[in-house]
């Protein structure tokens, strides 16, 4: 099996990096490299052995005729890339999957027209915490407990510029957010208000504070922002239910969960409160990483699979869609200083997603 990797910058290097492994442990045959920058292309493919690398994905296409490829360019190029190599071999496209939603739509028919496996990298769907949630969500709450969800994803945002190649804040961190709420709810928001923040050297919005409702009375508050120093970072997901909040940290790879006080009784004074509320009921769990669960080496080895085995991605075009449509609509939502209906008339939705 042979695998390229389109675009081998900041990102597509540490996909290099992943595939390189599977290839010394025969999971795939052989990588081929693509950048137009021929010094960085070289570079790459010297550090990590690969024989062959080129400048141009037309003739890397024809020549190679890969049987897959990721394709890790800069956003606003995920669609044209798409289109020339969707013919011919699966993808992984990096999240988000295209630039705007009519280029994502365009990716989703032509996917299933071509009978291709076409994954989205959205890499949080393969952290641990999160996967330690997914297997104890039936035990933690039930969907009618759930109140309010809170989402932050903050960090250093890129330099300004190279900011029009990572588009908005939306593009780049709330579809990681939105993708993960609506994918542990199986349910689909029904309209969303933000406030979006631009400046700061950049010419899109550098923070996005989406309010989303979905059905059922849920409500989710997720914050995505690009105004942080350089040593700062936090990604956190709260869920609050009836009886109980279950904390995600992502980084720390960490699922904590509080279900209220011991003991609850009228506090006489301040000590007396404070003393009543560290009495509270709080289990946290820590989820020990390894070389072996790295997310973006299970995201990477999920995708040979399904290549191989013709199997729907765990993060298929459509998931990648939904997530780019929902970010997108925070952003028209900011920028019209409105509510916005999302309607969800596409075909391919599951109908169990518009449920009450």
């Amino acid at each position: 099996m042979k695998v390229a990797v389109v675009g081998v910058g900041r990102w597509g290097r540490n996909h290099v990096r992943v595939l390189s492994r599977l290839v010394a442990e025969g999971e795939i045959d052989e990588l081929v490299l693509v950048d137009l920058n021929a010094a960085t292309v070289r570079s790459v493919a010297r550090k990590y052995g690969v024989e062959k690398c080129y400048t141009d994905v037309v003739e890397m296409r024809d020549k190679e005729k890969p049987d897959a490829a990721i394709i890790a360019v800069p956003t606003f190029a995920h669609y044209k890339v798409s289109r020339l190599l969707l013919d011919s071999m699966d993808l992984l496209i990096e999240k988000p999957i295209a630039a705007t939603v009519e280029e994502a739509l365009d990716i989703v028919r032509r996917a299933e027209k071509a009978g291709r496996v076409v994954a989205v990298g959205h890499i949080e769907r393969f952290n641990p915490a999160i996967t330690t949630l997914r297997e104890r969500m039936d035990s933690l709450f039930r969907l009618d407990e759930i109140a309010f969800i809170s989402g932050e994803r903050v960090g250093p945002g890129p330099p300004s510029s190279k900011s029009e190649a990572y588009l908005s804040v939306a593009h780049d961190l709330l579809v990681h957010d939105i993708d993960i709420v609506t994918s542990l709810l199986n349910r689909l928001p029904r309209r969303v208000t933000a406030l979006g923040i631009r400046g700061y050297g950049h010419p899109y919005e550098v923070e996005m504070n989406a309010i989303y409702e979905f059905p059922s009375g849920i409500s989710a508050f997720l914050r995505a922002s690009w105004r942080s120093s350089p040593t700062f970072k936090k990604r956190v997901l709260t869920i609050h239910a009836h009886d109980r909040v279950i904390t995600v940290d992502y980084i720390l790879q960490t699922l904590a969960i509080e279900r209220g006080l011991v003991e609850h009784r009228m506090a006489v004074d301040y000590y007396g409160l404070i003393a009543a509320y560290k009495s509270r009921d709080r289990e946290e769990r820590v989820v020990f990483g390894s070389e072996a669960s790295e997310p973006l080496l299970l995201e990477d080895s999920h995708f040979i699979k399904c290549v191989k085995g013709r199997a729907k991605p765990l993060v298929s075009a459509v998931e990648g869609y939904i997530a780019l449509k929902n970010a997108l609509m925070a952003v028209k939502a900011s920028r019209e200083g409105r509510w916005v209906d999302v309607e969800w008339d596409e075909d391919f939705i599951d109908p169990s997603m518009l449920a009450d």
